[in-house]
């Protein structure tokens, strides 16, 4: 909404000057490092030229004319432009170097830029360079998203599709991120919390392993309240979802998408070394055995053993054989910690996934 939430030499519209009066991006970047994390931007002014006015190439919206009349003062709050001026772009790119140069980020978010657009097209050019080259000079890795591939060519920065469930089971050849929220908010919202709308614990883990399985990395969204704390059905969410990965996290983390997703919307592939991973959805009640389909081809020999997943290091071996369809895993009957829907199961190999026959 043009209220920077940095201390800002650009706009008297800061956290510093006004509202809060403390620099949020300043205390946040602090606590954030303190914590071993690596610290991104959200930058999203390139949207403001429209945001208060009448739509697209018109002017000012008629509260926002009204309150500029009789509080002038304001014009650089909602403006100064309504339009995607030089003025307008120079102060884009001028609050953007401000970011990188004072916050040191090592991750831009941009949102909703076309490079096509001529009023971008000649300063995107500008604001990219300076932000990786002042990432690299601070020896950091620098990553940018490229929203559906529209902020910039294929190729540059990574991929993102917002909230995105791709429904093709295919793996994308390229390196993609899905900013996915806890329920539809990408900010505290009260009647998410307080009637608990949020995607379920088991609903948010199948998201992380069908994104992973499809060459994709999940940045989930978490909206803290005013004072800092993470509502209780948010943390509820992420309790669970570290509950998994404390025992399941072997078939994630590191790991690479095989050939095939997986299958039947019930079945997803990860891969790692000489180890293919079998994740079954909703099957804590699940009960026999089942195939691992693209296996017909396969040779018995071929596999070391199969392990089901219980914790780090787990040595829990199944029972498997060989069928016409394939491989069959017998599902154990002892499974631990109970209550987890989506089983996993190490399908050890005596060579790389990636060369055995698949019938695909």
């Amino acid at each position: 909404d043009g209220f920077a939430m940095w201390d800002s030499g650009l706009t008297e519209w800061n956290s510093v000057k006004a509202g809060p009066r403390q620099d949020i991006i300043g205390g946040l970047e602090k606590s954030i490092r303190k914590e071993g994390l690596r610290f991104g931007l959200s930058y999203h002014r390139e949207r403001h030229w429209y945001y208060f006015a009448q739509g697209i190439g018109k002017p000012a919206s008629t509260k926002a004319q009204w309150e500029m009349r009789n509080y002038p003062e304001r014009r650089n709050l909602y403006g100064p432009e309504f339009a995607p001026s030089k003025a307008f772009m120079e102060d884009y790119i001028a609050r953007a170097a401000e970011l990188v140069e004072n916050y040191n980020p090592e991750f831009l978010w941009i949102d909703g830029i076309n490079y096509r657009h001529p009023a971008f097209a000649p300063y995107l050019p500008e604001m990219v360079s300076h932000f990786v080259n002042h990432a690299v000079s601070q020896g950091q890795q620098p990553y940018m998203n490229n929203k559906k591939g529209h902020n910039f060519p294929l190729g540059f920065g990574l991929t993102s599709f917002d909230n995105f469930e791709i429904q093709q089971e295919l793996v994308r050849p390229d390196r993609w991120e899905n900013p996915a929220t806890l329920g539809v908010s990408y900010g505290f919202s009260n009647r998410e919390e307080d009637e608990n709308l949020y995607r379920t614990v088991e609903q948010l883990l199948w998201l992380l392993i069908d994104t992973v399985s499809k060459n994709g990395i999940l940045l989930l969204n978490i909206g803290p309240k005013a004072d800092g704390t993470i509502p209780p059905n948010q943390q509820q969410r992420l309790l669970g979802m570290g509950k998994w990965l404390a025992r399941n996290g072997e078939a994630i983390y590191g790991t690479r998408p095989w050939k095939k997703p997986g299958f039947q919307e019930q079945i997803r592939f990860t891969v790692k070394d000489k180890t293919l991973f079998v994740i079954k959805k909703n099957a804590a009640l699940s009960q026999g055995s089942f195939i691992v389909k693209y296996s017909k081809n396969w040779n018995i020999n071929d596999i070391s053993s199969v392990r089901f997943l219980k914790g780090e290091n787990s040595k829990v071996k199944v029972s498997f054989s060989k069928t016409n369809q394939g491989i069959e895993i017998t599902i154990p009957n002892e499974r631990g910690a109970a209550g987890m829907d989506n089983l996993v199961f190490a399908i050890n190999l005596k060579q790389d996934p990636f060369t055995l026959a698949a019938d695909l």
